[in-house]
């Protein structure tokens, strides 16, 4: 049996975005390459959909680069930067929502109020947070994630999650 390590452990990774970009299909105005920046971007990122993310990603950016020699950090996905943009690197893969959360929310002025549990993980309370800014919206999945600074996919991924437990 042969296991392959997640995509945020891998060290072929540039290889890998150059390979998926050359099966992308052939058309004379898609980039073929990505800068350096997207590189180190994607370094970054803990890749929860592995592969298929990738190349979610990479066909997604390809489009919005049309015409362009390399994709750029502008070409990819807002919910794809958001999501890379609050994992922190010291958080061992822990996302840093409710942290940032926390910044945007007293910046907006919002008064969420929720401290985190003494007890408990970090995902209980980002739920918990996600689900008291739902309820003081009514419900708007888009608004609360605005305002907690936060994809509305990453959002709804914490009230699924949030559902089954």
């Amino acid at each position: 049996m042969l296991t392959l390590p997640p995509l945020r452990e891998r060290t072929d990774l540039a290889t890998l975005v150059a390979y998926m970009l050359a099966l992308q299909p052939d058309n004379e105005g898609l980039p073929r390459r990505v800068s350096e920046e997207v590189l180190a971007r994607f370094e970054q990122c803990r890749w929860p959909g592995n592969l298929r993310q990738l190349a979610n990603v990479l066909r997604t950016a390809n489009i919005m680069a049309e015409g362009t020699q390399q994709i750029e950090l502008e070409d990819l996905p807002d919910d794809f930067l958001h999501d890379c943009a609050i994992v922190s690197p010291s958080s061992d893969g822990v996302r840093g929502a409710a942290v940032s959360s926390q910044g945007a929310d007293a910046q907006q002025g919002g008064t969420s109020g929720v401290a985190p549990p003494s007890s408990g993980s970090m995902e209980d309370w980002q739920a918990t947070l996600i689900a008291q800014t739902l309820a003081r919206l009514d419900g708007n999945v888009s608004a609360a994630a605005r305002e907690l600074g936060l994809a509305r996919n990453t959002a709804y991924r914490y009230l699924r999650r949030d559902a089954t437990h």
